[in-house]
């Protein structure tokens, strides 16, 4: 029985304004930017490897979507051979930005998932016609995130590719989620000692 203290009063207040911050945190987390690396011309080498000598990269490709239809964009799916990890999806808010997703496969230890992402758009002669704009990912930004086409002149997409440099260190909980698992457990401690 929860008696007068309840999760009325105080502890409906204390409640949400930990509910608050933690979604507060969460949004916060989710906000990051990936960093571009640089912008090329003419397509990238989907499904070969990505190869970028000045950064020492050589990484595999893992993923495609290829937009085909710019009026109602939308992807037709292309994993690289072999690749079965996770599950990329990719979304749409017009025919030059959206978000994505990548979800580990469940029961698939040390998932390989994506260290670079590459949005393609316009002809690709330089920045302001198009080409293929490179993004690192930090390890927190794995699982999803934004996309546009603004390094390649707001031209229309044509394809946003995914690759890997190769097992990432760990599968990280977002530090936001961490924050809302330490409130929940102050909160919790302070409805034990209240009603002892």
């Amino acid at each position: 029985m929860l008696g007068k203290s309840g999760f009325g009063g105080t502890n409906m207040n204390i409640t949400k304004t930990i509910l608050a911050a933690g979604a507060l945190a969460l949004s916060a987390s989710a906000a990051g930017a990936a960093t571009l690396l640089g912008v090329y011309e003419g397509n990238d080498p989907f499904p070969n490897n990505l190869v970028l000598p000045q950064y020492q990269i050589d990484t595999p490709a893992l993923y495609k979507c290829d937009d085909v239809d710019e009026k109602n964009p939308s992807c037709v799916n292309d994993y690289a051979s072999g690749y079965d990890d996770g599950t990329f999806n990719v979304y749409f808010d017009s025919a030059k930005s959206g978000s994505w997703t990548w979800t580990a496969t469940l029961g698939v230890e040390d998932p390989v998932a994506p260290h670079y992402m590459v949005v393609k758009a316009g002809s690709g002669k330089n920045g302001k016609e198009g080409g293929w704009a490179v993004y690192k990912l930090a390890i927190g930004e794995i699982f999803g995130g934004l996309w546009d086409t603004s390094a390649l002149g707001d031209k229309d997409v044509s394809h946003i590719s995914f690759y890997n440099t190769g097992v990432p260190e760990v599968v990280p909980v977002p530090a936001a989620g961490l924050m809302l698992i330490t409130a929940l457990g102050g909160f919790f401690a302070m409805r034990r000692r209240k009603s002892a």
